[in-house]
């Protein structure tokens, strides 16, 4: 092989590294940018708690409250109101959650 096409191919080698340290260094910038964000979503403070024991009805003002990951808000439209042609489909003694439709 001629010292031309040595040349060559250490020079895209040298292109090839190069593109490759630039997409990790990307990366990391992403990572980086995408950390901060949550930091700053994170930092958000709570100004008030409310509960809506009855929906449609008014909220309970809470001072405090123990919530736990991927649980709902404790005791949050925890009854309902239901139209007269709902009676028939509910058990009360086996109620059910309803979704709001």
């Amino acid at each position: 092989m001629t010292a031309r096409g040595r040349d060559w191919r250490v020079v895209a080698g040298a292109l090839l590294a190069a593109a490759g340290a630039a997409v990790a260094v990307e990366r990391l910038s992403r990572r980086a940018r995408r950390r901060r964000r949550l930091a700053a979503r994170c930092d958000a403070r709570v100004q008030a708690l409310h509960r809506f024991a009855v929906k449609g009805l008014g909220f309970d003002a809470l001072r405090e409250c123990r919530l736990e990951r991927g649980a709902c808000f404790p005791n949050d439209r925890s009854w309902a109101l239901l139209r007269r042609e709902e009676l028939a489909c509910f058990d009360p003694h086996r109620p059910q959650w309803v979704h709001n439709s």
